[in-house]
């Protein structure tokens, strides 16, 4: 898909504006097709997540791999700050 979803606490955004998203302690960042399927991800880190789109046609257009590894979920090794934007 064009545009892929991340779901995350509004306390880890300041870093992930500055840094992009990094896997942390995972092997990959993962990302979801749909908002919804974001959303119930990031409601394990918060009860009001923040949803983050990323622009995943243009990181590939860029040289970065995006995998496909499940019905929905996709991976990659980070996310740069250029290709997020915060969903309102």
């Amino acid at each position: 898909p064009d545009m892929l979803y991340h779901g995350t606490s509004p306390d880890a955004l300041e870093s992930i504006r500055e840094e992009g998203l990094n896997p942390m302690s995972r092997q990959y960042v993962h990302l979801s097709e749909s908002i919804a399927d974001a959303k119930a991800v990031g409601s394990r880190h918060a009860a009001d997540p923040v949803i983050l789109q990323i622009d995943a046609a243009a990181m590939e257009a860029d040289g970065h791999t995006v995998t496909k590894r499940g019905k929905s979920v996709y991976t990659t090794d980070r996310v740069p700050p250029r290709y997020l934007s915060e969903r309102d």
